[in-house]
């Protein structure tokens, strides 16, 4: 298991349900929120399990733009961050293919 000592987050994947392709964010700690504020779109995705690299299961994909993470309204112990770019051209969005 990755350890995140300076709260700065660690590196995870993400397998997109439809697609099959890997998304890479940052996971942190919900009881020690990430000070950093974000801009631009992005994904915060409420963990509900993974592996030692990779996210196997989720409680939910939020969307927010700009500004700090909504850490109150999520329900796992930890939440990966995804960059809001478009990544993938097959006809549905990010959410849709983490979601399934």
């Amino acid at each position: 298991m990755q350890v995140d000592i300076l709260g700065m987050g660690t590196y995870f994947n993400i397998k997109g349900k439809k697609s099959g392709h890997y998304y890479e964010g940052l996971v942190y700690e919900t009881a020690q929120p990430n000070q950093n504020t974000f801009v631009n779109k992005q994904y915060v995705v409420d963990i509900k399990e993974a592996s030692a690299t990779e996210v196997t299961e989720i409680h939910d994909i939020l969307s927010f733009e700009d500004g700090n993470i909504p850490v109150e309204s999520l329900k796992g112990e930890k939440y990966m961050i995804i960059d809001g770019k478009p990544r993938f051209n097959e006809g549905y969005t990010t959410i849709e293919d983490l979601k399934g």
